[in-house]
């Protein structure tokens, strides 16, 4: 076997093996949820969005039909408030998988099967879709007199009559149709009711509806087999519900688990009967991760930038657990934490309220988490993008490693895995993000989730767009401190370290102090410092433009010597001491991305300790100026 081949084959292996893992989890979280009374889809229903009521006669006329739609209002960022739509949505009889075949929905359905006309048959210009029309009406009326011909309920018997009496051979004739044709165009979904009561509310079409699912399940299924998820003996389901409600995944859904080209077809087995599950096991992964996309802010968010939607779950963890893995993913906690090292002693404080002892932890105290990160292929496939399983306190442990590399001196940037992204990828003309699919996400959580290196890739990106906007911020500085430790071995204290001789770290050093003696030299009056002018050139190729700061040094220091006599000699001698600190051997051509990137941090470092010494001056003489003036002020005493 080829390298390559070999390689996908492991890699194919793998992730088979972590989606049994994943959903055998999800299905045992289900259970956990129903045990615990959580208001969640029992076995054979779901939540559907229902658009319009279809209120009929006891004999089957219809009455009319009402739309659904309703506005509430939402607060917005900026304190305004803004009108968005809903629809109602009820528990329903599970969606029926039918891809392009026929089968109607029990209940519910779209205009096709509920009237036999829909947006493509309206206008009768297409014979082929009027005579799919009314094939799904056709199947609709079969489905509900096999299910409703013995049951004695009025909204049964109307339903039956509507079926029977609703003329949809001529349907394009109906005045009501004629008249209200906005709602037979659009993209409605249709539930009976009868004297303002829907089906669902009716006992007896629901009993009737559970013993149907019990013994014919969703999916068309035609085989019976073992689960490979929980290993009993049941229907095999042949094609898997579609996963709806995650922001990452088109609207009309999509399945997690699909077998429809023969290429995943094996042993003589096609669909879903290549990987039996079954209908069961399929309805309780996909309810619960339904139910965790539907939990925004608890168990699940979407990533701002890739546009993944990232979505965790435990077995056994409690509610203040679970807001610490939340916390823990997206770096936020309450709204005072604003700092680095607030937000480590937050984590300690959450994570380990207790003392830590690897041995003797039980699975409650220390419960394990199921991360996956979730979106959608073109809207044909649900792709798990990642996917991290671990205990709290392992997570937690490494996260506070990373935020622990990532601490500078008075930097209160929280390096978040957004904060990262939006400190790297590079902008598109309109001054948004460009979009990698969540690529870049991923490889930064797995980095601080797994404590292992961060990609070099992004090391580099977040250095292209500092030498394209000539701009070296706190949160930069942090990450690319953090880069050194983890990657290259290269410890660095939070604030700057005065000792250090790598010609890299001193680089970055002499060119903040050069915008310092420039700043001095010219009064602040200048277009722009040596750093926008030269940094690119400094962090990229040393040797060439090292002379050349040199001669602006100079220049300067010479021009304070002339003006500012004092100052000119204590920046001169700061000058001095640094270039002491250079290594003997020459200046290299070029810099590598270690090398780039301490120079970065040697460059903030220097800055930072400018400004703190400048601020700690100032302050000492406004305290001298508040003795004197108080000194003037008292009484003398000797008078």
């Amino acid at each position: 076997m080829n390298g390559w081949k070999r390689e996908r084959f492991f890699t194919q292996e793998r992730w088979c093996a972590k989606t049994v893992s994943i959903i055998a989890s999800l299905c045992r979280y289900y259970d956990r949820l129903i045990a615990e009374g959580v208001p969640i889809s029992r076995d054979g229903w779901a939540p559907q969005k229902i658009t319009h009521l279809v209120h009929l006669n006891q004999d089957g006329t219809v009455k009319g039909i009402t739309s659904t739609e309703y506005e509430d209002e939402i607060q917005l960022r900026n304190g305004k408030t803004k009108k968005v739509k809903h629809f109602m949505t009820a528990q329903v009889p599970i969606r029926v998988v039918r891809s392009s075949n026929i089968r109607a929905n029990f209940f519910y359905d779209n205009s096709d099967y509920i009237f036999g006309i829909g947006a493509k048959s309206f206008d009768g210009n297409n014979s082929e879709e009027v005579r799919k029309a009314k094939e799904r009406f056709e199947a609709s009326r079969e489905l509900h007199h096999m299910l409703l011909d013995e049951v004695e309920s009025p909204i049964a018997k109307a339903i039956l009559n509507f079926f029977d009496i609703w003329d949809y051979k001529n349907v394009r004739d109906n005045p009501y149709v004629q008249n209200h044709a906005e709602i037979f165009t659009g993209t409605g979904v249709f539930l009976f009711c009868l004297d303002d009561e829907t089906i669902l509310d009716d006992s007896a079409c629901a009993n009737a509806y559970d013993a149907y699912y019990s013994e014919n399940g969703f999916s068309g299924s035609r085989e019976v087999g073992t689960d490979i998820i929980t290993g009993e003996h049941g229907d095999i389901c042949r094609i898997h519900p579609k996963i709806m409600g995650i922001p990452s995944i088109s609207g009309s859904g999509a399945p997690l688990c699909t077998a429809k080209h023969p290429s995943c077809w094996g042993y003589g087995r096609r669909d879903g009967y290549s990987a039996p599950m079954t209908e069961k096991t399929a309805f309780k992964y996909v309810t619960a991760l339904k139910y965790l996309a539907s939990a925004v802010g608890t168990h699940s968010f979407t990533e701002p930038l890739g546009g993944v939607t990232i979505l965790f779950w435990s077995e056994t963890a409690s509610e203040e657990q679970d807001k610490a893995m939340l916390s823990l993913l997206t770096g936020k906690a309450q709204a005072e934490i604003t700092t680095n090292a607030d937000y480590i002693d937050y984590i300690r404080n959450t994570c380990f309220a207790r003392p830590v002892n690897p041995d003797g932890i039980q699975d409650d105290e220390n419960p394990i988490y199921h991360i996956i990160g979730v979106d959608s292929r073109n809207g044909y496939v649900a792709r798990i993008k990642f996917e991290f399983e671990g205990r709290l306190e392992e997570f937690a442990q490494s996260v506070i490693r990373h935020y622990d590399d990532c601490r500078l001196d008075n930097v209160d940037a929280i390096m978040t895995p957004y904060r990262i992204m939006s400190e790297s990828l590079p902008h598109k003309a309109d001054g948004s993000f460009k979009d990698d699919g969540g690529k870049l996400y991923n490889n930064i959580l797995s980095a601080i989730v797994h404590g292992d290196n961060y990609p070099e890739h992004i090391i580099e990106m977040m250095l292209d767009r500092i030498n394209k906007e000539q701009n070296i911020n706190a949160a930069r500085a942090s990450f690319l401190k953090a880069a050194l430790a983890r990657n290259y071995e290269r410890s660095y204290p939070v604030s700057l370290d005065k000792e250090n001789t790598n010609v890299d770290y001193i680089m970055g050093r002499l060119l903040a102090l050069g915008d310092d003696i420039q700043y001095a030299a010219m009064s602040g009056k200048f277009s722009k410092s040596l750093s926008q002018r030269y940094m690119q050139g400094m962090m990229c190729w040393p040797a060439q433009f090292f002379p050349v700061i040199e001669t602006k040094i100079g220049y300067y220091l010479e021009k304070l010597g002339r003006w500012k006599p004092g100052l000119g000699v204590m920046l001169a001698r700061q000058h001095t001491e640094l270039l002491d600190l250079l290594p003997s051997d020459k200046v290299p051509a070029v810099f590598t991305t270690e090398q780039r990137s301490a120079f970065t941090l040697g460059f903030y470092q220097q800055r930072a300790e400018i400004i703190r010494v400048k601020r700690e001056k100032a302050a000492e003489k406004a305290a001298t100026a508040k003795e004197a003036t108080v000194a003037e002020s008292e009484p003398n005493s000797a008078a």
